[in-house]
């Protein structure tokens, strides 16, 4: 799992050298939530700037930019990797994430939920279909 970064940065890291092998750059604010694709070949970032960010891990490269709306608090891949989940504070979107690569910013999650209490993150069923958003608090 990539590092989180203040400064809007990524690091993948290749533990068994314990070395910075790629630096992923284009968050504008602080990056604070990271997962890899089951087949290790994509990353999705969070940050503070509402964006979700998915990452091509073998150039580096940014290849779609989603916009979630509020700070992105957790990030989730089913387990397929089909899915993937964005949590903000109170907003849960689940994106087809495939068919956000090269449309940047003109993607739309195919589910988006607000919730009563603020949200921590989410996780999905190991047959992807039902994502599980973890809120904090008393529903009044």
């Amino acid at each position: 799992l990539p590092p989180l970064a203040q400064d809007g940065t990524l690091r993948l890291w290749d533990t068994s050298a314990s070395s910075c092998v790629r630096l992923l750059l284009g968050h504008s604010g602080p990056v604070t939530a990271a997962a890899v694709t089951p087949a290790a070949a994509v990353a999705a970032s969070g940050s503070e700037d509402q964006t979700v960010r998915l990452w091509d891990l073998g150039s580096g490269r940014a290849t779609a930019t989603l916009p979630h709306g509020e700070p992105v608090s957790s990030v989730a891949f089913s387990s397929d990797g089909r899915l993937l989940a964005s949590v903000g504070t109170r907003q849960l979107r689940v994106w087809n994430w495939e068919a956000a690569v090269g449309r940047d910013g003109g993607a739309e999650p195919v589910l988006c939920c607000d919730s009563p209490v603020p949200l921590i993150g989410a996780s999905f069923l190991r047959d992807s279909s039902v994502c599980l958003g973890v809120g904090v608090g008393e529903v009044a």
